[in-house]
């Protein structure tokens, strides 16, 4: 019996996968914190994040705002 190969596609072209999850998480933050603008999370004076990968590869954000407060 033969092994199927079961890899995603995305594995074939790891730099493109980084470099579309990036601009979809710019523009997540572009929406959701801007500094000083009105969003949907209220108005963010700072905010913070980093960017990880699990040990499977998968990227994820930890993202940290903080509102103003009146």
């Amino acid at each position: 019996s033969r092994k199927r190969n079961t890899r995603a596609p995305t594995e074939k072209y790891a730099v493109l996968h980084v470099i579309s999850y990036q601009r979809r998480v710019n523009v997540i933050k572009s929406v959701f914190f801007a500094r000083g603008s009105r969003t949907p999370l209220g108005r963010i004076i700072e905010w913070w994040d980093r960017t990880e990968a699990q040990q499977r590869g998968a990227l994820h954000n930890h993202i940290l705002g903080t509102p103003f407060l009146l």
